[in-house]
Parts: structure tokens; sequence; C-alpha cells
């Protein structure tokens, strides 16, 4: 039996995250809110950003930042297409002319060309007046974006202010033998804070005070497979929200199934006979919509 005669704990300090918090394509932008396309962006450190030669990739047009582009520590800066009324909005504003919604992709970089985080939003339909806001995000050890984090659930558009979100971290522990040079390394993700504007964490998660030590409910949704061949499997982990609603719908938004999910029963979804592409699930409660992206072989 090997003992572990040395402890290492790799804590690199966090650089500066920006990211990508919340986005509204043209197509849902036109609703009550009067609101333009726009993608927001995030500085979760405590000093200033400056942007000057970086990047934003909407689909096949990228918006590259000027010297006067800044990010104010803990702040927001929203890229907005031109048109339409940005006066009640919070944080800074940067117009460009053009944004190409139709690949469904987004992608930030810094001035060095590294990926600071990308998303993905193919085959999301959005009712009008809404957007759709980053659930979580993961940061590594060295304080850049997890890039395979990728969660989005639909609601209100607040663009400038950032509601809801859980920002996760992690250490990296490296464990030395005495007698040879293997190393073991563990890795720790832990949740630092949530990000949220004036209203309380149970207002925004729409949870009763009995419920607030509650994950969001994209937390509690298992599908299985996905890639899916005849048989899709849902279910709901969590019995506080048993009972949501749900809605498959395909890629021009039609709606090819619905039903009600339990947290005892698995509901299986036929999909025998449907188009092989993606699809999208939207799971529903007090009001707000959670999409799940479907893959049909």
């Amino acid at each position: 039996m090997r003992l572990l005669t040395a402890l290492s704990v790799c804590c690199v300090p966090m650089q500066a995250a920006v990211y990508i918090t919340e986005l509204m394509p043209p197509s849902a932008g036109s609703g009550r809110m009067g609101n333009p396309a726009f993608v927001e962006l995030y500085n979760s450190s405590d000093t200033l950003v400056g942007l000057d030669g970086w990047k934003i990739a909407v689909g096949n047009t990228e918006h590259h930042f000027g010297k006067g582009n800044t990010i104010a520590p803990n702040g927001t800066l929203c890229v907005v297409q031109e048109g339409g009324s940005t006066s009640d909005w919070e944080g800074a504003i940067v117009r460009t002319e053009r944004m190409d919604w139709t690949e469904g992709s987004l992608r930030l970089a810094n001035a060095s060309g590294r990926t600071m985080d990308s998303l993905s939003f193919a085959g999301m339909n959005l009712p009008i007046g809404t957007s759709l806001h980053r659930d979580s995000v993961e940061l590594t050890h060295d304080g850049f974006v997890d890039l395979s984090d990728g969660r989005l659930w639909v609601g209100d558009a607040t663009p400038g202010r950032v509601s809801g979100m859980t920002e996760r971290r992690k250490s990296v522990l490296h464990f030395y033998t005495g007698e040879e040079d293997d190393t073991y390394t563990l890795t720790m993700s832990y949740d630092v804070r949530v990000l949220e504007n004036s209203e309380s964490e149970d207002e925004i998660f729409g949870m009763d005070a009995e419920n607030s030590d509650l994950l969001p409910l994209s937390e509690y949704v298992l599908t299985r497979p996905n890639p899916v061949k005849t048989i899709l499997y849902v279910r709901m982990t969590e019995p506080a929200y048993s009972g949501c609603r749900y809605t498959l719908q395909d890629a021009s938004g039609k709606i090819v199934a619905l039903g009600e999910l339990s947290d005892t029963d698995e509901e299986q979804v036929d999909m025998t006979g449907m188009q092989p592409g993606t699809y999208v699930l939207h799971v529903e409660k007090d009001g707000a919509s959670y999409p799940f992206k479907i893959q049909k072989k």
C-alpha cells in the first residue's frame, strides 16, 4: 500500500473572467418590450476590463472592440444590433450594424485570440419578448470559462442586468507518492455566488421559502438517450418540480409531442418516424421555459 507523503494544492489566482450571460435574436426582440437583438457580456472580476482587440463572433459575422470599450467590475456590456430603444438598459452599450443569427452560435475571444466563451443556441425558438439566459457558468482553475458549459433557459429579457445565475469555480489538488513520481489529481467544483438583480433569489427561481435551497429546475431534468433513435426517456428527479409540462419542438418550431413530467416514472416520448435532426425539449414551470437540445438519429 502506498502512502501519500506530500500534498500540493494548486490554487492559481483567478483571471478576469468575461463571459456571455444573455442573448436575444431578432426574431424574439420585436415584442412588447421593444428590445433590439443583443448579446450581453458580464465581467465577474473586481477590476475594470479593457476589451481593446477583443472580438465577438455571431455566426459568420464579427464585431471588433476598440480602446474605448470597457466593462466595469461586476458589470455588463451589451453588443446591440442597430435598431430599437436602449434607454432603460443598464451597463455599457456597444452598437454593431449586423449579426448573423442563422448559425445559432456565439464565440468571444480576447486580444490574443484565446476563446473566452462560446455558446450554441441552434434550434431554440423563443416567444416574443423573451431571451436566452445563462443558467450557470463554471470557471476553470485558471479563471477561464469551461467551454463545455452552455446551459440556457428562456425568460423575460433583462439587458444589462444578470439575475439568477450561479458562478462555479474549480480547484485542483495534486497528491504525490513517496516511492515513485506518480501523481494523483483531484478536481473540486464549488459554487461561489449567485448573480442577481434587486429581485430576491426566491422570486428569480419561482420558489417558495420551503424550497429555497433547490437548484434551478434545469438541474433536475434527465433525458436519455441523446442522440435518440426511437424512444426518448425524460424524468424529473426533484419531487418539488413534479408535474411540470413539457413540449417537444422540431427545427421549424412545430410542437411534435407534449405531456407532463413525474418524479417517479420516466416519460416516454416516441420519436419513431420523426425526421433526423435537432429538436428542443421545453420544460415549463411557473411561467419559465427551460430548453434542452435533443438530437434525433
